[in-house]
């Protein structure tokens, strides 16, 4: 495959969700595309990059091309050191000050590990104290990914990765093609498609997870990307990013708060 083919793909999808192919990786960006072009029923490579070439692109392709290309590598629980720190945050910062609800975004839900997380850790929590109604969007660039987040259905090998047997016992039910998420919890996540360099989300929310987004971007994307957060943060709200990210050098406007070993961003002129 042609290294300009490579190039014109790998800047297409920088600008299009800010995510960056190092020449490290850009072995799997050569394979997506491969893949794309076979799922099209195209002859080339020179074929797709034409299709992105032209004035308008056919929505479709467009969408399944970043469906692939975008990484969506998750699991339950994932670092759950986080989600102990959750409960702690919503009850040292939100609950005491009596919010009519408690919204949280999992704002890169990939197919939606993360959010189901959530809800299982804030469900387990409302059976020591009580808790206001409680809603969680979750959110991703990739169709697909929420597609599959919207059906509830996980494989054996998915429902492993970070579920205790109890929680998975608790919270699924088995079927003939895997684990269904029940009814009961999956009604507490809505699901959407979201860029978040052009984020549509306008909302309020007391806790952000936008876990291992960063590392993929430049720091211009950064900015816009953490800026968009803190426009949908609660006067009590935080951000949490992913083990290793930081906002050291995106944002001055901000303030960290320990809890536990988790590092949870809030506004500056919150504190």
């Amino acid at each position: 495959m042609s290294p300009n083919i490579v190039e014109f793909f790998s800047k297409y999808i920088e600008r299009e969700t800010g995510i960056i192919f190092q020449d490290i990786n850009m072995y799997q960006l050569k394979t997506r595309i491969e893949d794309i072009v076979k799922y099209e029923k195209l002859n080339t490579p020179e074929e797709l990059m034409a299709k992105f070439q032209t004035s308008w692109v056919e929505p479709g392709i467009k969408q399944r091309f970043l469906d692939h290309a975008t990484n969506n590598e998750t699991l339950f629980f994932r670092d759950p050191t986080f989600f102990t720190a959750l409960e702690s945050y919503l009850m040292q910062e939100v609950v005491l000050n009596f919010p009519n609800d408690i919204k949280i975004w999992s704002a890169a839900a990939s197919t939606g590990q993360e959010a189901l997380s959530i809800a299982m850790t804030l469900d387990e929590l409302s059976q020591k104290v009580p808790l206001p109604p409680i809603t969680i969007l979750a959110t991703d660039i990739s169709e697909k990914a929420i597609a599959k987040a919207k059906s509830g259905l996980y494989t054996d090998f998915e429902v492993m990765r970070g579920l205790s047997e109890e929680r998975k016992n608790k919270y699924f039910n088995k079927v003939a093609d895997g684990w269904q998420v029940k009814q009961s919890l999956q009604s507490k996540i809505k699901y959407g498609i979201n860029n978040l360099i052009k984020s549509t989300v306008n909302d309020h929310f007391h806790v952000i997870f936008c876990r291992n987004v960063l590392i993929y971007q430049k720091v211009e994307t950064k900015k816009i990307v953490v800026d968009a957060l803190f426009r949908q943060l609660d006067p009590q709200g935080a951000i949490l990013l992913g083990v290793g990210e930081t906002m050291l050098g995106i944002s001055d406007n901000v303030q960290t708060l320990m809890v536990g070993n988790v590092l949870f961003y809030r506004k500056k002129n919150q504190f």
